[in-house]
Protein backbone atom coordinates (compact mmCIF):
# COMPACT_ATOMS: atom_id res chain seq x y z
CA UNK A 1 0.00 0.00 0.00
CA UNK A 2 1.46 3.39 -0.96
CA UNK A 3 2.74 5.43 1.98
CA UNK A 4 1.51 8.95 2.69
CA UNK A 5 4.81 10.30 1.36
CA UNK A 6 4.35 8.40 -1.90
CA UNK A 7 0.75 9.63 -2.27
CA UNK A 8 1.81 13.23 -1.65
CA UNK A 9 4.61 12.93 -4.18
CA UNK A 10 2.22 11.45 -6.79
CA UNK A 11 -0.26 14.27 -6.13
CA UNK A 12 2.54 16.82 -6.55
CA UNK A 13 3.73 15.30 -9.84
CA UNK A 14 0.19 15.17 -11.28
CA UNK A 15 -0.41 18.78 -10.21
CA UNK A 16 2.85 19.79 -11.93
CA UNK A 17 1.82 18.12 -15.20
CA UNK A 18 -1.61 19.78 -15.26
CA UNK A 19 0.08 23.10 -14.46
CA UNK A 20 2.25 22.66 -17.56
CA UNK A 21 -0.88 22.03 -19.66
CA UNK A 22 -2.30 25.36 -18.51
CA UNK A 23 0.96 27.32 -18.79
CA UNK A 24 1.50 26.09 -22.33
CA UNK A 25 -1.52 28.11 -23.50
CA UNK A 26 0.39 31.35 -22.89
CA UNK A 27 2.74 30.66 -25.81
CA UNK A 28 -0.17 30.63 -28.26
CA UNK A 29 -1.87 33.88 -27.26
CA UNK A 30 0.60 36.30 -28.94
CA UNK A 31 0.25 34.22 -32.10
CA UNK A 32 -3.55 34.33 -31.96
CA UNK A 33 -3.59 38.08 -31.17
CA UNK A 34 -0.57 39.52 -33.05
CA UNK A 35 -2.12 43.02 -33.25
CA UNK A 36 -1.96 43.51 -29.48
CA UNK A 37 1.21 44.60 -27.68
CA UNK A 38 2.87 42.49 -24.97
CA UNK A 39 1.80 45.08 -22.40
CA UNK A 40 -1.85 44.97 -23.55
CA UNK A 41 -1.88 41.16 -23.43
CA UNK A 42 -0.33 41.24 -19.96
CA UNK A 43 -2.88 43.79 -18.77
CA UNK A 44 -5.74 41.58 -19.99
CA UNK A 45 -4.25 38.50 -18.35
CA UNK A 46 -3.77 40.10 -14.96
CA UNK A 47 -7.15 41.82 -14.98
CA UNK A 48 -8.76 38.39 -14.79
CA UNK A 49 -6.04 36.99 -12.52
CA UNK A 50 -6.77 39.88 -10.16
CA UNK A 51 -10.52 39.19 -10.27
CA UNK A 52 -9.95 35.50 -9.45
CA UNK A 53 -7.53 36.43 -6.67
CA UNK A 54 -10.08 38.69 -4.96
CA UNK A 55 -12.61 35.90 -4.26
CA UNK A 56 -11.08 35.12 -0.85
CA UNK A 57 -9.72 38.56 -0.07
CA UNK A 58 -10.37 38.40 3.69
CA UNK A 59 -8.37 35.16 4.13
CA UNK A 60 -5.64 36.42 1.80
CA UNK A 61 -5.24 39.66 3.74
CA UNK A 62 -5.18 37.77 7.05
CA UNK A 63 -2.37 35.50 5.81
CA UNK A 64 -0.45 38.46 4.39
CA UNK A 65 -0.54 40.28 7.75
CA UNK A 66 0.93 37.16 9.36
CA UNK A 67 4.04 37.33 7.16
CA UNK A 68 7.13 39.11 8.44
CA UNK A 69 8.54 42.06 6.50
CA UNK A 70 11.03 39.91 4.60
CA UNK A 71 8.27 37.51 3.51
CA UNK A 72 6.09 40.39 2.33
CA UNK A 73 8.89 41.67 0.10
CA UNK A 74 9.45 38.10 -1.09
CA UNK A 75 5.84 37.98 -2.31
CA UNK A 76 6.45 41.13 -4.37
CA UNK A 77 9.60 39.73 -6.00
CA UNK A 78 7.88 36.40 -6.65
CA UNK A 79 5.00 38.19 -8.39
CA UNK A 80 7.46 40.09 -10.60
CA UNK A 81 9.71 37.15 -11.52
CA UNK A 82 6.92 34.65 -11.99
CA UNK A 83 4.09 36.81 -13.29
CA UNK A 84 3.73 40.41 -14.41
CA UNK A 85 7.31 41.25 -15.46
CA UNK A 86 7.95 37.72 -16.71
CA UNK A 87 4.77 37.80 -18.82
CA UNK A 88 5.57 41.14 -20.48
CA UNK A 89 9.00 39.83 -21.45
CA UNK A 90 7.62 36.47 -22.61
CA UNK A 91 4.99 38.03 -24.88
CA UNK A 92 7.69 40.32 -26.26
CA UNK A 93 9.93 37.30 -26.88
CA UNK A 94 7.17 35.38 -28.70
CA UNK A 95 6.56 38.39 -30.94
CA UNK A 96 10.28 38.65 -31.72
CA UNK A 97 11.32 34.98 -31.89
CA UNK A 98 8.14 33.03 -32.60
CA UNK A 99 6.31 30.45 -30.52
CA UNK A 100 8.52 27.42 -31.15
CA UNK A 101 11.86 29.10 -30.43
CA UNK A 102 10.46 30.86 -27.36
CA UNK A 103 9.15 27.56 -26.07
CA UNK A 104 12.60 26.09 -26.75
CA UNK A 105 14.50 28.59 -24.61
CA UNK A 106 11.97 28.57 -21.76
CA UNK A 107 12.23 24.78 -22.03
CA UNK A 108 15.69 25.06 -20.49
CA UNK A 109 13.98 25.56 -17.10
CA UNK A 110 13.99 21.81 -16.35
CA UNK A 111 17.79 22.06 -16.53
CA UNK A 112 18.40 25.41 -14.84
CA UNK A 113 16.05 24.89 -11.87
CA UNK A 114 17.51 21.57 -10.64
CA UNK A 115 21.08 22.75 -11.18
CA UNK A 116 20.46 25.99 -9.31
CA UNK A 117 18.53 24.17 -6.57
CA UNK A 118 21.27 21.62 -6.00
CA UNK A 119 23.95 24.34 -5.97
CA UNK A 120 26.47 21.74 -7.12
CA UNK A 121 27.71 20.18 -10.34
CA UNK A 122 28.09 16.77 -8.63
CA UNK A 123 24.96 15.11 -10.02
CA UNK A 124 23.78 11.51 -9.91
CA UNK A 125 24.64 9.89 -13.25
CA UNK A 126 21.01 9.09 -14.13
CA UNK A 127 19.85 12.57 -13.18
CA UNK A 128 22.67 14.06 -15.27
CA UNK A 129 21.76 11.75 -18.18
CA UNK A 130 18.14 12.83 -17.95
CA UNK A 131 19.07 16.50 -18.06
CA UNK A 132 21.44 15.80 -20.95
CA UNK A 133 18.59 14.21 -22.94
CA UNK A 134 16.39 17.25 -22.28
CA UNK A 135 19.17 19.53 -23.47
CA UNK A 136 19.69 17.35 -26.55
CA UNK A 137 15.99 17.60 -27.30
CA UNK A 138 16.18 21.38 -27.12
CA UNK A 139 19.13 21.38 -29.53
CA UNK A 140 17.26 19.13 -31.96
CA UNK A 141 14.26 21.45 -31.78
CA UNK A 142 16.41 24.44 -32.68
CA UNK A 143 18.90 23.01 -35.15
CA UNK A 144 16.44 20.81 -37.07
CA UNK A 145 14.32 23.62 -38.54
CA UNK A 146 17.46 25.66 -39.29
CA UNK A 147 18.79 22.76 -41.41
CA UNK A 148 15.57 22.04 -43.28
CA UNK A 149 13.99 25.47 -43.59
CA UNK A 150 16.91 27.87 -43.13
CA UNK A 151 15.17 29.48 -40.17
CA UNK A 152 17.16 32.51 -39.01
CA UNK A 153 18.86 32.33 -35.66
CA UNK A 154 17.50 34.22 -32.70
CA UNK A 155 18.04 37.97 -32.95
CA UNK A 156 19.38 40.02 -30.07
CA UNK A 157 15.90 41.52 -29.60
CA UNK A 158 14.64 37.99 -29.10
CA UNK A 159 17.51 36.74 -26.95
CA UNK A 160 17.32 39.52 -24.33
CA UNK A 161 13.73 38.88 -23.16
CA UNK A 162 14.08 35.09 -23.42
CA UNK A 163 17.26 34.91 -21.33
CA UNK A 164 15.71 37.34 -18.84
CA UNK A 165 12.64 35.11 -18.59
CA UNK A 166 14.81 32.04 -18.08
CA UNK A 167 16.80 33.66 -15.28
CA UNK A 168 13.75 35.08 -13.52
CA UNK A 169 11.70 31.88 -13.60
CA UNK A 170 14.67 29.78 -12.47
CA UNK A 171 14.82 31.98 -9.38
CA UNK A 172 11.02 31.91 -9.02
CA UNK A 173 10.85 28.11 -9.31
CA UNK A 174 13.24 27.66 -6.39
CA UNK A 175 12.11 30.51 -4.13
CA UNK A 176 8.40 29.79 -4.65
CA UNK A 177 8.99 26.19 -3.55
CA UNK A 178 10.87 27.41 -0.47
CA UNK A 179 8.11 29.90 0.38
CA UNK A 180 5.26 27.38 0.00
CA UNK A 181 7.08 24.80 2.11
CA UNK A 182 7.68 27.49 4.76
CA UNK A 183 4.01 28.60 4.68
CA UNK A 184 2.04 25.51 3.49
CA UNK A 185 -1.21 26.83 4.95
CA UNK A 186 -1.00 29.96 2.79
CA UNK A 187 -0.42 28.38 -0.64
CA UNK A 188 -3.73 29.69 -2.06
CA UNK A 189 -3.24 33.07 -0.41
CA UNK A 190 0.22 33.30 -2.00
CA UNK A 191 -1.37 32.81 -5.42
CA UNK A 192 -3.96 35.49 -4.63
CA UNK A 193 -1.33 37.92 -3.37
CA UNK A 194 0.76 37.53 -6.51
CA UNK A 195 -2.35 37.91 -8.66
CA UNK A 196 -3.51 41.07 -6.88
CA UNK A 197 -0.07 42.68 -6.85
CA UNK A 198 0.42 41.87 -10.55
CA UNK A 199 -2.98 43.34 -11.36
CA UNK A 200 -2.31 46.57 -9.44
CA UNK A 201 1.13 47.04 -10.99
CA UNK A 202 -0.12 46.35 -14.55
CA UNK A 203 -3.06 48.75 -14.10
CA UNK A 204 -0.70 51.54 -12.97
CA UNK A 205 1.64 50.85 -15.91
CA UNK A 206 -1.29 50.52 -18.30
CA UNK A 207 -2.77 53.89 -17.39
CA UNK A 208 0.39 55.59 -18.65
CA UNK A 209 1.51 53.31 -21.49
CA UNK A 210 -1.65 51.72 -22.97
CA UNK A 211 -4.08 53.61 -25.23
CA UNK A 212 -7.19 52.36 -23.44
CA UNK A 213 -9.80 53.97 -25.79
CA UNK A 214 -8.06 52.40 -28.79
CA UNK A 215 -7.88 49.05 -27.00
CA UNK A 216 -11.59 49.12 -26.14
CA UNK A 217 -12.55 49.89 -29.75
CA UNK A 218 -10.20 47.34 -31.31
CA UNK A 219 -12.12 45.13 -33.83
CA UNK A 220 -10.78 42.02 -32.05
CA UNK A 221 -11.55 43.26 -28.54
CA UNK A 222 -14.02 40.40 -27.88
CA UNK A 223 -11.37 37.83 -28.81
CA UNK A 224 -8.88 39.71 -26.64
CA UNK A 225 -11.24 39.47 -23.63
CA UNK A 226 -11.87 35.75 -24.21
CA UNK A 227 -8.17 34.84 -24.34
CA UNK A 228 -7.40 37.17 -21.43
CA UNK A 229 -9.96 35.29 -19.34
CA UNK A 230 -8.50 31.92 -20.36
CA UNK A 231 -4.94 32.79 -19.40
CA UNK A 232 -6.03 34.93 -16.42
CA UNK A 233 -8.23 32.33 -14.75
CA UNK A 234 -6.62 29.18 -16.14
CA UNK A 235 -2.95 29.81 -16.96
CA UNK A 236 -2.48 32.13 -13.98
CA UNK A 237 -4.77 31.58 -10.98
CA UNK A 238 -5.64 27.88 -11.36
CA UNK A 239 -2.18 27.00 -12.68
CA UNK A 240 -0.41 28.67 -9.79
CA UNK A 241 -2.64 27.00 -7.18
CA UNK A 242 -1.75 23.67 -8.79
CA UNK A 243 1.94 24.62 -8.97
CA UNK A 244 1.94 25.44 -5.27
CA UNK A 245 0.46 21.98 -4.60
CA UNK A 246 3.33 20.58 -6.67
CA UNK A 247 5.85 22.74 -4.81
CA UNK A 248 4.48 21.68 -1.43
CA UNK A 249 4.77 17.97 -2.20
CA UNK A 250 7.87 17.86 -4.43
CA UNK A 251 11.44 19.10 -3.91
CA UNK A 252 12.69 21.60 -6.49
CA UNK A 253 14.79 18.88 -8.13
CA UNK A 254 11.54 17.09 -9.09
CA UNK A 255 9.30 20.10 -9.71
CA UNK A 256 12.04 21.60 -11.90
CA UNK A 257 12.06 18.82 -14.52
CA UNK A 258 8.24 18.84 -14.47
CA UNK A 259 8.34 22.30 -16.07
CA UNK A 260 9.07 20.40 -19.30
CA UNK A 261 5.30 19.77 -19.45
CA UNK A 262 4.90 23.49 -20.20
CA UNK A 263 7.35 23.14 -23.09
CA UNK A 264 5.66 20.05 -24.49
CA UNK A 265 2.13 21.44 -24.31
CA UNK A 266 3.29 24.83 -25.58
CA UNK A 267 4.59 23.04 -28.68
CA UNK A 268 1.43 20.95 -29.07
CA UNK A 269 -0.80 24.04 -28.85
CA UNK A 270 1.43 25.85 -31.35
CA UNK A 271 1.11 22.97 -33.82
CA UNK A 272 -2.68 22.99 -33.33
CA UNK A 273 -2.85 26.73 -33.98
CA UNK A 274 -0.68 26.38 -37.07
CA UNK A 275 -2.83 23.37 -38.16
CA UNK A 276 0.12 21.12 -38.84
CA UNK A 277 1.75 18.00 -37.47
CA UNK A 278 5.18 18.20 -35.82
CA UNK A 279 8.17 17.59 -38.05
CA UNK A 280 10.47 14.66 -37.51
CA UNK A 281 12.88 16.88 -35.58
CA UNK A 282 10.10 18.21 -33.36
CA UNK A 283 8.79 14.70 -32.67
CA UNK A 284 12.29 13.54 -31.74
CA UNK A 285 12.74 16.53 -29.43
CA UNK A 286 9.49 15.85 -27.57
CA UNK A 287 10.46 12.17 -27.16
CA UNK A 288 13.85 13.22 -25.76
CA UNK A 289 12.11 15.62 -23.36
CA UNK A 290 9.85 12.88 -22.05
CA UNK A 291 12.57 10.26 -21.57
CA UNK A 292 14.93 12.81 -20.04
CA UNK A 293 12.34 13.89 -17.48
CA UNK A 294 11.58 10.25 -16.68
CA UNK A 295 15.23 9.53 -15.90
CA UNK A 296 15.70 12.73 -13.87
CA UNK A 297 12.53 12.29 -11.81
CA UNK A 298 13.08 8.54 -11.32
CA UNK A 299 16.38 9.20 -9.59
CA UNK A 300 15.02 12.05 -7.48
CA UNK A 301 11.92 10.08 -6.41
CA UNK A 302 14.13 7.21 -5.28
CA UNK A 303 16.34 9.59 -3.27
CA UNK A 304 13.32 11.45 -1.85
CA UNK A 305 11.54 8.31 -0.65
CA UNK A 306 14.56 6.36 0.64
CA UNK A 307 14.75 6.13 4.45
CA UNK A 308 17.01 8.73 6.00
CA UNK A 309 19.60 7.58 8.56
CA UNK A 310 18.70 8.40 12.12
CA UNK A 311 20.53 11.29 13.72
CA UNK A 312 23.16 10.28 16.22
Amino acid sequence: MPSKSQKNLTLGILAGIVTGMLWGIVFVVPQVLPDFTPLELSLGRYLFFGIASSFTLKRTWSDFKGFNTRDKWQVFWLSASGFWLYTILLFWAVNEAGGVLSTLVIGLLPITIPLAAKRTWKLDKFFALGLSLIFTGLLVLEVGPMITHKTPALTLRGVIPLVSCLAMWTWFGIKNTDFVQKHPEAKVSLTNLMGLSSFIILVVIGVFLVDLPQLLHHPQFGLFVMWSAIIGFGSSWAANVLWNICSKNCPATISGPLVVAETTFGLIYTFMFQTRLPTGFETAAIALFGFGVFLAIRTEIKDHLSPQPAAI
